[in-house]
């Protein structure tokens, strides 16, 4: 996720209610510190502006796009829960998803490579 050029997008429960997203402050307890700095460092913007539970917002959606995240609304908690629902659209590109697959990727295993000289006995 450190080196994609593709669109980063973290949903969750992150549990960090310290993190003052206005400011960009949080305490230095490794934990919502370096949250923020990786969140900082990645240029992911927050995009649920509203408490989602008591008077935190620790339920985030982050994203590397902005311009991917439409009809954002905080609702009120389910049933018997604490947390209030986030609610949301992403426009998502189709290329390469014609016939219903994600495009293929490569890894290579240059271990396995034929050529690799301590496969094939040969010791430079």
């Amino acid at each position: 996720m450190c080196r994609t050029h593709d669109v980063i997008i973290l949903v969750g429960d992150f549990n960090l209610p310290n993190i003052n997203w206005s400011d960009f402050e949080a305490p230095n307890d490794d934990i919502h510190d370096v949250f923020l700095d990786f969140c900082v460092q990645r240029c992911l913007h927050r995009m649920v502006k509203e408490c989602t539970r008591d008077n935190s917002c620790i339920d985030l959606v982050l994203v590397s796009d902005v311009f991917m995240v439409f009809n954002m609304n905080v609702q009120t908690p389910f049933s018997t829960s604490d947390y209030c629902m986030v609610d949301f659209e992403l426009l998502l590109d189709q290329t390469g998803f014609d016939d219903g697959c994600p495009p293929m990727e490569y890894y290579y295993d240059y271990d396995k490579n034929p050529w690799n000289p301590r496969i094939n006995g040969i010791h430079c």
